[in-house]
């Protein structure tokens, strides 16, 4: 199952879960499947996943949900499956950080308004104290960040 998602096939991995395969099994980084299809941002493949039991908010060993892991690589239509199927926008990971900061670190303006227009917070604080718009060097993502009410 975890081949299946790391390849993105939708087809195998309806196959596998068919036959029994736990949709929510953890590999040695606490990663599941929907966690480990987020790296790839195959939106058909994280449905099938959700449809047949994945957790959407389960985490990896590093307390990041594959909302993180979508905002991280600038996945939109994956993060809007997992935000329709009950992600929480403002999940916290082991730094403290948001799904947002980890768009606006990574300048995925997509993501960013995508996270804004679904009620993530963008005055929330990462460990070190930091906001979204503090940790991201794309102006433009900065500038919606402070157009939506942001402190820095």
């Amino acid at each position: 199952l975890y081949i299946a998602a790391k390849e993105g096939s939708k087809r195998v991995t309806r196959l596998l879960l068919e036959r029994g395969a736990d949709a929510n099994a953890q590999n040695g980084d606490g990663a599941s499947p929907l966690y480990i299809s987020a790296f790839l941002g195959n939106a058909p493949l994280a449905q099938e996943l959700l449809e047949r039991g994945a957790e959407v908010n389960r985490r990896a060993i590093d307390s990041s949900t594959p909302l993180h892991l979508a905002a991280k690589q600038g996945h939109a239509e994956f993060a809007e499956v997992l935000l329709q199927h009950g992600a929480i926008p403002d999940a916290r990971d082991f730094r403290n950080a948001t799904p947002l900061h980890a768009a606006a670190e990574n300048g995925h303006l997509a993501v960013v308004e995508l996270l804004i227009a679904r009620g993530a917070d963008p005055d929330a604080t990462n460990r070190e104290g930091r906001t979204p718009a503090g940790v991201t060097s794309d102006d433009e993502v900065r500038a919606v960040l402070l157009e939506s009410g942001e402190s820095t």
